[in-house]
């Protein structure tokens, strides 16, 4: 038989292989002889996050956070959970909690810009997201949630200039394309927005904002036919 910590960590592995289903048993079956097991109980938090089983990940996220108040990555994955429940301003609380304990923590600065932006805290954001990206320049989504903020202050040449970083670290950023095609709406740059437009909806084909949105380009264009 495995020991506890031999379990605990071959649950890890499972989870970050992508076999959550595996590793949330694990994480259970750890539990059920040590329920003040921290670790699994912030993981099982995690992986019904993950699940989109929001009420009982905060559960035992706060769990995990009875036990021990003092690791970064708990209050994390606990405000993204709360987040998530649309609990925004205990969500908000959370992420400063972590950054009290980790200053330099790219997951918690995104986060933390996240809630600010919940609360067109545009600029606030954007500090949050160039800590992040200071930190953590590769980090695609943090570019992209900067160009949503630059775009929400009408700063069209920065957020442009965040959107083309993002889609240089990851083309396939559905949000980067479309922030770039409203950019280019914007500027009644219609053929410019129709590309991105395209882009972004053969990513995701199913986006009915994206189809109205390009449907709206095309009008713009005369092209009415073709937008209906």
């Amino acid at each position: 038989m495995l020991t506890l910590q031999a379990t605990f960590q071959d649950a890890i592995s499972r989870h970050q292989s992508g076999d959550v289903e595996s590793a949330m048993r694990l994480y259970q079956a750890i539990l059920k002889r040590h329920p003040d097991h921290a670790g699994a109980n912030h993981l099982l938090g995690v992986t019904l996050h993950q699940r989109g089983d929001r009420e009982r990940a905060i559960d035992h996220l706060e769990k995990a956070l009875s036990l021990c108040q003092t690791k970064a990555v708990y209050w994390n994955n606990y405000g993204a959970a709360l987040r998530a429940a649309k609990r925004l301003d205990e969500a908000e609380i959370a992420f400063i909690r972590a950054l009290a304990l980790k200053q330099d923590y790219p997951d918690a600065l995104t986060n933390a810009a996240l809630s600010c932006l919940d609360r067109r805290s545009y600029a606030e954001a954007i500090q949050f997201l160039q800590r992040a990206v200071r930190l953590e320049p590769g980090r695609a989504d943090a570019h992209t949630h900067l160009g949503d903020a630059f775009r929400a202050q009408g700063d069209f040449k920065q957020a442009e200039t965040s959107y083309r970083r993002a889609l240089q670290l990851a083309s396939n950023d559905v949000r980067a394309w479309i922030g770039l095609a409203n950019i280019a709406s914007a500027r009644r740059s219609h053929e410019k927005a129709e590309f991105a437009y395209r882009r972004a909806l053969d990513l995701s084909p199913e986006n009915a904002e994206i189809q109205l949105a390009l449907g709206d380009s095309l009008s713009a264009q005369g092209r009415i036919a073709e937008g209906t």
